[in-house]
């Protein structure tokens, strides 16, 4: 059974790809909450394919956990869908939320 945000779908040529949707339902993360950290909650992280941010607000400590815990951990990384992840934010917290985020997805190959 999988979980909810967590979507998986098999292709012919690879094993298996998975895709992880957090479900845009406009949720603010501004810590790294057990909500949050339950999305990722068994994934495999090294079969990850895609991640999709878009539709919640995540402020920095969210941002710096997702980059540490979730993000360097995805060597397969193709996909990283990250648009309206700040609404509502203070500009002051994009420069450091987006290099957690950022720094982790360079040695990615994202197409």
């Amino acid at each position: 059974m999988n979980q909810p945000g967590v979507e998986k779908k098999k292709d012919a040529s690879l094993d298996q790809d998975l895709k992880v949707i957090i479900a845009p339902k406009q949720r603010r993360f501004d810590k790294a909450t057990d909500e949050l950290k339950n999305e990722f909650k068994d994934v495999d992280l090294s079969k990850l394919e895609s991640l999709t941010l878009s539709g919640n607000s995540y402020g920095l400590e969210a941002c710096k956990w997702i980059g540490e815990n979730v993000l360097s951990k995805a060597k397969n990384l193709k996909y990283a869908i990250f648009s309206d992840l700040f609404v509502s934010r203070l500009r002051a917290e994009l420069p450091e939320s987006l290099l957690y985020l950022m720094d982790n997805i360079m040695d990615k190959n994202i197409i």
